[in-house]
């Protein structure tokens, strides 16, 4: 799933991808399929995480030659301001995005696949 985020100076394309959601275990030690702890502690990484992760893999998909960094989400951030519109659309097709694109634990088949 893809979206474009219309910033002040410019647009930054967005790819949710399932390495968006390693990206934010393994680089931000955030969880986001069995830990929502971890996303509520850590609200503002998860923000910042999924904006750059995103544009990183848009970015490379599309061949834009783009590099983001860490500072490049938090200013992204900063203009769209935390409870903007904006910001929560961009969590909300990531959120989306999850459950139409990452598989059912094998662990939870099989619980669904027992209540049947």
């Amino acid at each position: 799933m893809e979206m474009i985020l219309k910033l002040s100076d410019k647009e930054v394309g967005l790819r949710f991808t399932v390495k968006t959601v390693r990206d934010l275990k393994t680089e931000k030690s955030i969880d986001v399929l069995s830990d929502e702890k971890s996303i509520q502690d850590n609200i503002l990484d998860y923000y910042a995480g999924v904006l750059l992760f995103s544009a990183k893999a848009y970015a490379k998909k599309h061949n834009t030659g783009e590099e983001f960094t860490e500072d490049d989400a938090w200013d992204w951030i900063d203009e769209l301001g935390l409870s903007s519109e904006k910001l929560t659309e961009v969590i909300l097709k990531f959120n989306e995005s999850i459950v139409k694109d990452v598989p059912v634990s094998k662990k939870k088949a099989t619980k669904a696949t027992a209540k049947k």
